[in-house]
């Protein structure tokens, strides 16, 4: 019996066969609404070059891990070969692979990823000992009280406010000025408390654990000192990023450090869909990133828009 691939039995669209047809190494941004068929175009895409190199060569990056492993089955089942590892990832999964060869490079202990609710526990000791008076008050506005700061929303703010500090390389310092000069007394408080909070980081106990943030940002420094794993560094020769529209600053950061292996591209995304904003999501990066590293390598941004194979143009749809 047969085996139909079903993508190989697709209808695609011009915009998703220009995707289709681009070669290893090429710098693209596609840019379609959700169900314009943009993720169907990167597996296709994906599937004509598993078959003519080798699935090893494209690194496929989902948003987060459900759609990692959602985007995984459906590429192994197209693909129907083996594989050196997944055909899928999220980038805090590449991050962690890259800190875990440098650690066991420098014999020092393997990285942890420090969970949210971790996170939350390490925030309610700190403010319980700011009410027991064991480090000094935050200086936070009248409103913001000591039974404000007790509280389990208030901490889920806290905890955004020190991600998206992190993903911008802002230091307690600099947010600190900051909230003087943008007349923000509010991130004046939380500046102390994000000091105390990575003062617990850097304690020895804790000096091999990362949040999510700081282990994109740390990721990225690893590569650009040197230190590759080598499946990366023998293999990934294209980048395939899925949901482009979700990418934070330390995101970028640690896809740059990645490009700069010599990789080609293309990012898949809509702008007008971003959801993390909140954790400091930046949808136009998606359209500044690739721009910026087509015009370092010298090279065509190749752009297109996506939209799916029944319409003849974007123009056709209501």
């Amino acid at each position: 019996q047969v085996l139909v691939d079903p993508i190989d039995s697709l209808e695609l669209s011009d915009g998703q066969q220009q995707i289709v047809d681009l070669p290893l190494g090429a710098v693209a941004l596609a840019v379609g609404w959700p169900g314009s068929g943009k993720t169907t175009a990167l597996k296709a895409h994906f599937l004509r070059l598993a078959r003519e190199t080798s699935p090893e060569n494209i690194l496929v990056i989902a948003a987060n891990r459900t759609a990692a492993a959602k985007l995984r089955d459906e590429l192994a089942l197209a693909f129907q070969g083996s594989t050196l590892g997944p055909t899928a990832r999220t980038l805090s999964s590449i991050a962690f692979s890259i800190l875990r060869h440098s650690a066991l490079e420098q014999g020092s202990k393997l990285p942890e990823l420090i969970s949210g609710s971790e996170q939350d526990v390490i925030l309610a000791e700190l403010v319980e000992l700011f009410n027991k008076g064991v480090l000094p008050e935050p200086s936070f506005p009248k409103h913001i009280t000591t039974t404000v700061m007790g509280l389990s929303g208030f901490r889920a703010e806290l905890r955004d406010v020190i991600a998206v500090s992190i993903e911008h390389s802002i230091s307690p310092q600099a947010l600190a000025k900051l909230g003087v000069e943008k007349n923000k007394p509010e991130w004046v408080g939380v500046s102390e408390i994000y000091a105390h909070y990575l003062a617990e980081l850097e304690k020895p106990h804790n000096s091999h654990r990362f949040d999510p943030s700081a282990l994109l940002v740390e990721a990225a420094k690893v590569l650009r000192a040197g230190v590759v794993p080598s499946d990366l560094q023998k293999h990934v020769k294209h980048i395939l990023v899925d949901d482009a529209q979700e990418l934070t600053p330390a995101a970028v950061e640690l896809l740059g450090a990645l490009t700069e292996l010599g990789a080609g591209l293309v990012l898949f995304g809509d702008p007008d869909v971003s959801t993390l904003g909140f954790r400091a999501a930046d949808p136009e990066a998606m359209h500044r990133f690739a721009d910026s590293l087509a015009k370092k390598r010298g090279v065509q941004l190749v752009q297109t828009y996506i939209y799916p194979a029944h319409a003849s143009h974007p123009a056709d749809i209501s």
